[in-house]
């Protein structure tokens, strides 16, 4: 065989990494190293496909459940709109607030509140009082909370969108960006609001006002205010939906409107 009865070559592998020309280039080695990242990244990708296949189950679903329920028909039905959150998903829960925010009063909470006060005062109240009135105890936090963050939500919508109108009706655009940076307007939220423009605008095909708007996003993340570590609006709502005690001992709501 070729390589047979060479001086110093005792072995197989000796003979193979024969290569006195140089011609064969210098060995490469971490092949195994290699094949592991390989297989690490396979894996990663198939379990990726997996959970995005489960994202966009799971929105579908939500999608389906949320159509097929339907919404009161008199918003001032109180006990109607109760029965509609009691029985809404868990996770469907910050939707439908949103969707039946106008039926969300005062007088509401008011109404659920006064019931739950009753029945703790009541000293021989029966199990079917006592169970709605944990439901509703629960409930009136879950709306009062709610309420706060959408309506949050709201208004800083509505001022981000005054603010771009503002900005991209001006003459000079880096002038109109100090000033907004000098108001603290800027933040993660008006640059999702310049993210989502530029995409409208580049799904109706205006590639040049997109590309326009992606420039003012560029400079703008320049002066992005970032959030505090404290957390203002968990406190925020405690004091929003902290129960004032009157003359009584009766319990009233404290929440924040409009």
């Amino acid at each position: 065989m070729p390589g047979n009865g060479l001086v110093g070559m005792n072995s197989d592998a000796e003979r193979m990494e024969w290569d006195p020309e140089g011609l064969l280039g210098p060995r490469q080695g971490g092949h195994i190293d290699r094949l592991e990242a390989q297989k690490t990244e396979e894996r990663n990708k198939a379990e990726y496909e997996r959970m995005a296949a489960e994202q966009k189950k799971e929105i579908e679903e939500a999608r389906k459940r949320r159509e097929a329920r339907v919404i009161p028909e008199d918003p001032l039905d109180k006990e109607a709109v109760i029965n509609y959150f009691l029985d809404t998903n868990p996770f469907d829960m910050e939707y439908e607030i949103a969707r039946l925010r106008p039926a969300i009063t005062d007088e509401l909470l008011h109404h659920m509140d006064t019931i739950v006060n009753t029945t703790r005062l009541n000293t021989e109240p029966v199990q079917a009082d006592l169970d709605q009135m944990y439901e509703y105890e629960a409930l009136s936090q879950v709306l009062k909370e709610g309420v706060i963050i959408f309506d949050t939500m709201k208004q800083e919508a509505l001022r981000n969108q005054k603010n771009l109108k503002i900005l991209l009706g001006a003459a000079d655009k880096k002038a109109a960006l100090l000033q907004l940076a000098g108001e603290n307007a800027i933040d993660d939220s008006f640059i999702l609001l310049l993210d989502s423009n530029a995409q409208a605008a580049k799904d109706a095909g205006q590639d040049k006002i997109a590309d326009f708007i992606l420039k003012i996003r560029a400079e703008a993340t320049r002066y992005v205010i970032k959030p505090l570590s404290v957390p203002l609006r968990e406190n925020e709502i405690a004091d929003a939906t902290k129960d004032q005690t009157d003359g009584n001992g009766q319990r009233s709501s404290n929440l924040l409107t409009e």
